[in-house]
């Protein structure tokens, strides 16, 4: 089995799906580290360069960035580059997500403006319940 990923995580300490994030690396036991952007403006100005956006969780693993995301998102993440990860997401709608739409818009136009210089983004377009999606964005 791989070692564990290099994992940097920006979050915001109101944010509940950064909470959820933590708790399911806690759970697997893999190191990483917290950058907390609401109370720290030189992580803020970091994230905000790095990837032209202030949405959060974002996470670089591996030199791979992953934003705005759940525990399932990062389940299938980890899943895809290192392998099957110890300990099962629950599946269904996370209850903290708001109303998608605002979601779709931050992320076409965070992709709109070029999420980060030289780099691709991809969006992964997942149909939820009736008529409901999210957008993902997996930048390389």
């Amino acid at each position: 089995m791989k070692p564990p990923p290099k994992i940097r995580i920006y979050t915001k300490y109101y944010c509940g799906w950064c909470r959820e994030v933590l708790d399911y690396l806690k759970k697997l036991g893999w190191p990483y580290e917290e950058r907390e952007v609401a109370r720290h403006s030189k992580y803020y100005d970091e994230l905000v360069d790095l990837t032209n956006q202030d949405i959060t969780p974002t996470a670089q693993i591996d030199g791979k960035w992953l934003v705005d995301f759940g525990v399932e998102e990062l389940e299938e993440f980890l899943e895809r580059r290192h392998g099957k990860a110890s300990g099962k997401a629950q599946k269904g709608v996370n209850p903290h997500r708001k109303a998608q739409k605002g979601a779709e818009r931050r992320h076409e136009k965070g992709v709109r403006k070029g999420v980060r210089k030289g780099g691709k983004a991809s969006i992964q377009e997942r149909r939820k319940g009736a008529g409901k999606a999210s957008i993902h964005v997996f930048l390389y």
